[in-house]
């Protein structure tokens, strides 16, 4: 089974800049393909996430070898499940 890695890392005035995503390092080729995103699902994500309470930047990278969210947040905690859900 593979999993998407977060990372965080502590930011000014409480926010935390977090990393989650696959790429071609952590996940095989079948599983990538289910994290793909055409460009109208990238746009449906920032849309989706930058209007999340809680998130003050967003950044959506897909790529053939990867599928990442980079997000500046006050509440963390959340995120990986809300990233995966989008």
């Amino acid at each position: 089974m593979h999993t998407v890695k977060s990372y965080c890392w502590g930011g000014s005035f409480g926010t935390t800049l977090m990393v989650i995503g696959l790429n071609y390092r952590t996940a095989l080729v079948a599983v990538r393909e289910r994290f793909w995103m055409s460009d109208s699902q990238q746009c449906e994500a920032l849309v989706q996430l930058a209007r999340a309470e809680g998130i003050e930047e967003i950044v959506v990278l897909a790529t053939c070898k990867r599928t990442e969210f980079l997000l500046w947040a006050s509440d963390p905690v959340w995120l990986p499940t809300r990233c995966c859900a989008s």
